[in-house]
């Protein structure tokens, strides 16, 4: 029983940690949602969601003060984004990217099914920091910038 205690003490720290990192990971189901949204045949490709590209390292420093919903890739170096209640964020140490799924100016035929991708930081390409609309079905994946 002291053993017991003592594992679970000692596993604590470490289970709350990784659960405070991974709720904004939903279950991928090893990648299958993923690929509903983004693969090579997406079943969900008529859906507000953003397939997003980036290196795993990238992806792996993704900051816990995000807010977003996402369905990472088998690989971890591509992620599909859903609308979550809030305002959807992904900071890194270099940029945030924001995008927002109900954006005010979008082609009436995709109405509903876009999202504005803003990327902001000193060290970000002026060109990306302007709004860029990705709306579906159809939509290039957004490359995070490195």
């Amino acid at each position: 029983m002291k053993l017991q205690a003592i594992l679970i003490a000692s596993c604590l720290p470490i289970a709350i940690t990784a659960t405070s990192v991974a709720e904004k990971w939903l279950n991928s189901k090893g990648g299958r949602y993923y690929d509903a949204y983004c693969g090579t045949r997406p079943r969900f490709a008529d859906t507000k969601h953003l397939c997003v590209t980036a290196s795993a390292d990238i992806v792996k420093s993704i900051q816990e003060t995000s807010t977003f919903r996402g369905y990472l890739s088998r690989k971890g170096d591509a992620f599909a984004l859903v609308p979550n209640h809030e305002m959807t964020v992904i900071r890194t140490k270099k940029y945030h990217m924001i995008v927002d799924f109900k954006p005010s100016r979008v082609p009436a035929e995709h109405q509903g099914k876009c999202a504005e991708v803003i990327f902001t930081g000193t060290e970000v390409d002026p060109k990306i920091t302007q709004p860029h609309y990705y709306c579906q079905p159809g939509a290039q994946p957004v490359k995070m910038p490195a």
